[in-house]
């Protein structure tokens, strides 16, 4: 039975690329692409996806509602997460929300090869730069850090805060209720005891949350 592919990239050249790639290598697999969230519900209405490879950046929902809400319409699809780089932090955050595997904008052909076809084996693969880099940091992730304490979506939430986004913007974006973020807002205060936008700011240029962040 031949395997179903869905790429989910805003940036055209990248997703262009990727199906082009894919379908040069897996000449079975039927490779499509998905430019927003919308469209990947579009395809997954016709047929069951047996992998998705999303990147971090590029669509209108974060990366990790993108897997949430995927594996609830199509538990048993597969995902590989492509990050601009090896960030620890997004490569645990993307493990929590259910992807299979990480690989960076610097992996080879042969990694996105050897990644497809041991993530639809059922097996986890993230390719050589992530694993140095999560070793070099094996304490990184949940240990120590404030905000280890955080859901997905707080975490979601007090990145765009350290960004310098307002309660408006961020509502408009995650699609959510203003007094929502503020509950939100509220309870990351609560959990990291860091109450002010600027110390937020600082806290995640510190500990390297912006980098790759959406």
């Amino acid at each position: 039975m031949n395997k179903s592919v869905l790429i989910i990239a805003g940036h055209k050249m990248m997703a262009e690329f990727l199906v082009t790639f894919l379908q040069r290598k897996f000449t079975a697999f039927n490779v499509r692409r998905a430019s927003t969230m919308r469209d990947a519900r579009n395809v997954l209405k016709q047929k069951m996806v047996d992998l998705v490879l999303t990147d971090i950046v590029g669509h209108e929902s974060s990366f990790l509602e993108t897997i949430k809400e995927i594996k609830k319409i199509s538990p048993k699809t597969r995902f590989l997460v492509l990050g601009a780089e090896a960030n620890p932090f997004w490569v645990n955050q993307a493990l929590r929300a259910g992807s299979d595997g990480f690989l960076t904008k610097a992996s080879t052909s042969s990694e996105i090869v050897k990644a497809v076809n041991a993530v639809l084996q059922g097996q986890k693969y993230f390719s050589p730069d992530v694993k140095l880099r999560l070793a070099e940091n094996m304490l990184y992730a949940q240990n120590g850090q404030l905000h280890g304490a955080l859901s997905p979506r707080e975490i979601e939430i007090f990145v765009q805060i350290g960004q310098g986004k307002s309660i408006k913007h961020i509502s408009d974006k995650l699609k959510l209720a203003a007094s929502t973020v503020a509950v939100h807002k509220f309870n990351i205060a609560k959990k990291t005891g860091i109450k002010s936008s600027a110390k937020i700011a600082l806290y995640c240029i510190e500990h390297g949350l912006l980098t790759g962040a959406a």
